[in-house]
């Protein structure tokens, strides 16, 4: 109410008094004047409190609205939290200066803490993660210390004992001045990623019948020892094995057979080498075995035991069947420097074995270069891929 509104009532109740007693003084007209002032005041009076109902009312729908609105909005933020809590998405902002930090429900599974302790004790944040690997644990916590934009990721089991691979991602957040506030992040489950990059990497590298390194992993395996050697001055054997009497079995007893004798030989294989040692497949009937760090006596020995092995009966599908191996092997350095001649050299060996009467081993010697060998198409098909693959065209290039 107005001051004016306020003086009003008293200036009307003055006029009442004033028009009542010229009404029994003999003064009508002075009575009926004061009278009709009076209805001025009325006015103001009804149009003042005409504004304020007005405003009322806009005030009660603007709460009304407001109401709405922050229901609706609250319905907003129960929505996404739900979301939140149930994503494979792990959400969290840390507020440094006044040490808050909000963290969603998903935490729950993979952190030695619950979010509400978490909530409460935000330090808690750097040390979090259920068996974690320790330099990926250093890996976070410097992510977090350093204030920067970054991602981290690490293997961690759940709560059920399952392995899960996670990402942690950080985006900071400066004020005016450039100083970091808060730290927003999200923990990212790339489980399903990283299964589908194993698999791709399982397709590129290892055979697809006998899960065996492939050709392409056994070039890379053997750049890799090759240069390991030459730095440390160790020895390492390359030994090809091809299969005896085996096209006749695949051809009398079909292709399935044949592949199943094949998956028996690849378990035969590793189970008769080391345990560092690399078992290969070629192709067909061909598999290689890279040893690192051997010596001439200890490879014939594990050529001895695949001889005795292999040359076991295969029982399949109530069919028996056996094939026997021809091996030969090359030792570095005595019988070649690089890969290539390595290669070549286990080649002639084994086609040596095979011709002096097959089911038998022999090493590279330069007394084999009189033999009549003169084709060698295991080599061949190893150093066609050699001259294909990736290193061998970055090497070339360089020159």
């Amino acid at each position: 109410m107005t001051i004016y509104s306020k003086a009003i009532i008293p200036i009307s109740l003055l006029m009442i008094a004033l028009a009542f007693i010229f009404s029994f003084t003999g003064y009508p007209m002075l009575s009926n004047l004061f009278v009709l002032f009076l209805l001025i005041p009325g006015w103001i009076l009804y149009k003042e409190y005409r504004k304020r109902a007005l405003n009322e009312e806009m005030l009660q729908n603007q709460i009304g609205q407001l109401k709405e609105k922050c229901s609706k909005y609250k319905k907003e933020v129960t929505v996404l939290k739900n979301m939140y809590d149930h994503l494979h998405v792990i959400c969290f902002s840390y507020d440094i200066e006044n040490d808050k930090l909000y963290i969603s429900k998903g935490v729950n599974e993979i952190s030695i803490f619950t979010d509400t302790e978490l909530m409460e004790k935000p330090k808690l944040l750097k040390h979090f993660i259920r068996n974690i690997d320790q330099e990926k644990e250093k890996d976070i916590v410097n992510l977090l210390l350093t204030r920067k934009k970054g991602k981290v990721e690490f293997s961690v089991k759940d709560v059920n004992n399952h392995l899960r691979w996670m990402e942690i991602q950080t985006n900071p957040i400066q004020d005016e001045s450039s100083k970091v506030e808060i730290i927003n992040g999200l923990i990212i489950d790339v489980t399903e990623q990283k299964l589908f990059e194993m698999k791709l990497k399982q397709m590129a590298y290892y055979d697809e019948l006998t899960d065996l390194p492939n050709r392409k992993m056994i070039q890379k395996h053997l750049t890799k020892i090759l240069a390991r050697s030459k730095r440390h001055d160790h020895s390492f054997a390359v030994m090809f094995i091809d299969l005896d009497g085996f096209k006749k079995v695949n051809d009398t007893l079909g292709h399935e057979y044949g592949d199943l004798l094949l998956v028996e030989v690849a378990k035969r294989l590793n189970n008769t080498v080391r345990e560092e040692d690399l078992t290969g497949r070629l192709g067909g009937d061909e598999f290689i075995i890279v040893f690192e760090e051997t010596s001439t006596e200890e490879v014939e020995k594990i050529a001895e035991r695949i001889l005795n092995s292999i040359s076991e009966p295969f029982c399949f599908q109530e069919n028996e069947s056996k094939v026997s191996p021809s091996i030969g092997i090359s030792i570095f350095p005595k019988d070649g420097e690089n890969i290539e001649t390595l290669i070549k050299n286990a080649d002639k060996a084994m086609y040596h074995a095979k011709n002096k009467g097959k089911n038998s081993f022999q090493f590279y010697s330069i007394d084999l270069e009189a033999s009549n060998v003169s084709k060698f198409p295991l080599f061949d098909k190893i150093m066609s891929s050699v001259t294909q693959s990736e290193i061998f065209q970055n090497v070339k290039n360089k020159f």
